[in-house]
């Protein structure tokens, strides 16, 4: 009884549906989309993130299509540390390149992932296809130079920033390079080549469009430099003094420089380069670390002098600081960011909702049904 009359139902639902059809609508389901490789960003695409700077391929996944997006973001150099008498140079940013559409890629691909420090490039496919260079490590006096377009392979690229100078008798660190991203070249780390003395160490530069690092404040160059902000014009390292320590950048920031401290206590560690956040809250363009600063006398490399390190993915680690003349102490440089590859596309299943009645190749075609009015449904109904 109970089925006939449930029969009876649909049967009339589906005849008054057909009899007042103007008023039947049917709207598609949106869906997420399906990813065989990374996360759904919306817009029907995916994405994710190479970053194991040790491995070597990178395995095709089975929903690839020939839309996508390779970005790549060379790895930061290190500060150097400390010689007698004058502080080191910071690390130069990685450098930024991008190409769309690969075609032809299956199974696996090649890929490699500069360490920070390292001088190596990143690169995807093969050396040829999409290559980041590296920004080179500082020296005792003179920064490393930004990763270059011209060493760089893609229809877009940027140029890394350099890493801060130090002149001889000045104790004070140059600023770590800010790397380049998807949006402009990286900024230079601050110098410190007018300063003489116990100076304070310099900012590092921002990333993607940031500002360039600032020098130690004059006069007295207690205070170190200020971190270069980032591309939004905010968020660089606060600048040490002879009482307080500097500050991380933040989003892609520079770190602020080591102030002068003529205490045996205190720290002139370098602030560290923020992190970029370009693609998502942990992935972007790294921040310049802060020079490290040391006061003569000082007694240990591992608190005092030490540079800040870039921030990742690819910024420059800000120089060390030295303990003066006979150069016993002279602290660390900070180490450079790491390199970065991106990888976006459009999956060729799983996609997001499409148009009514479009039947899209290896999309969903969910719909809501909707019946206006007095509705009986008579009969076995299915509905998909």
């Amino acid at each position: 009884m109970l089925e006939r009359m449930l029969r009876r139902a649909c049967a009339s639902a589906l005849a008054a549906a057909l009899a007042f059809a103007p008023f039947v609508s049917a709207v598609p389901i949106a869906q997420a989309t399906t990813c065989d490789f990374g996360s759904d960003i919306g817009g029907g695409e995916c994405r994710g993130y190479l970053t194991d700077t040790a491995a070597t391929n990178w395995t095709v996944p089975s929903d690839w299509s020939d839309t996508n997006t390779i970005e790549v973001i060379g790895a930061g150099g290190n500060g150097a540390k400390g010689a007698n008498s004058k502080g080191g140079g910071g690390g130069g940013g990685g450098a930024y390149a991008e190409v769309s559409d690969l075609e032809g890629l299956s199974g696996s691909v090649s890929y490699s992932i500069g360490a920070g420090g390292s001088g190596a490039d990143t690169w995807f496919g093969s050396i040829s296809t999409v290559r980041a260079a590296a920004g080179a490590n500082g020296s005792s006096t003179n920064g490393g130079a930004g990763g270059a377009v011209s060493g760089s392979i893609g229809t877009v690229t940027y140029d890394g920033g350099n890493g801060g100078n130090s002149g001889a008798g000045n104790y004070g660190a140059g600023g770590g390079g800010g790397a380049a991203g998807p949006n402009a070249d990286g900024a230079d780390g601050g110098s410190n080549e007018t300063a003489t003395g116990y100076v304070g160490g310099s900012g590092g530069g921002g990333a993607d469009g940031g500002t360039v690092g600032d020098s130690p404040v004059a006069p007295s160059y207690h205070a170190g430099g200020s971190g270069g902000n980032n591309r939004n014009g905010v968020d660089g390292g606060t600048a040490g003094t002879n009482t307080t320590p500097a500050t991380d950048g933040t989003d892609g920031a520079g770190g602020g420089g080591a102030g002068q401290n003529n205490a045996a206590s205190g720290t002139q560690t370098g602030g560290a380069g923020g992190a970029g956040t370009e693609w998502d809250a942990t992935h972007g363009a790294g921040g310049g670390g802060g020079g490290g600063n040391a006061y003569y006398g000082q007694t240990t490399v591992s608190t005092y002098g030490v540079g800040g390190a870039g921030g990742i993915y690819g910024g420059g680690g800000g120089g060390g600081g030295s303990s003066g003349s006979s150069g016993t102490y002279n602290g660390a440089g900070g180490t450079g960011g790491q390199g970065l590859i991106v990888i976006t596309y459009a999956p060729t299943s799983g996609g997001e909702e499409e148009d009514e009645g479009t039947g899209g190749s290896g999309t969903s075609d969910g719909r809501v049904i909707r019946l206006h009015g007095r509705i009986k449904f008579h009969g076995l109904i299915w509905f998909h």
